[in-house]
């Protein structure tokens, strides 16, 4: 008998699936939204979504919020949002606003496993954001 390897060991379900489609449009739509720089230096192209609030929260669909993302390149994704905490978070709520700031810590720390209906809406909206604003984009979304 074949010994399985870990991937064919456990099949994902339909709805991890689902989550990490998610995960790809919310992650391309901040790249396309923040024009593929990164937010902190200036400097691009560069993808790579940063979350404020952890992926690991799930409650309220705040891991797919794309206010709760910003484009960093990796140099200043490692040194400035990982190590600098305190000062990334004062940084980002004046990016996004105080208000907003608010909604979203109360969203992360809400909790509760959001149903799969919901995740199908998030996906609708994310798709339907992320052509609008590809249809207004005049990058090709192609790292050099």
């Amino acid at each position: 008998m074949k010994k399985k390897t870990k991937k064919q060991k456990r099949a994902k379900n339909p709805r991890e699936f689902l989550e990490k489609e998610l995960d790809g449009l919310v992650a391309e739509l901040t790249w396309v939204r923040d024009n593929y720089t990164c937010q902190k230096c200036l400097r691009g192209p560069c993808k790579n979504a940063h979350h404020a609030f952890n992926r690991t929260y799930k409650g309220d669909g705040i891991r797919w919020d794309p206010r709760n993302l910003v484009n960093f390149c990796w140099p200043c994704h490692l040194y400035w949002a990982e190590v600098k905490h305190e000062e990334f978070r004062d940084w980002f709520i004046a990016r996004i606003g105080e208000a907003t700031w608010l909604e979203l810590k109360r969203m992360a720390l809400q909790g509760g496993k959001i149903t799969t209906d919901a995740l199908r809406q998030i996906k609708e909206n994310l798709t339907a954001e992320l052509n609008r604003l590809k249809k207004g984009s005049e990058y090709d979304g192609k790292l050099q």
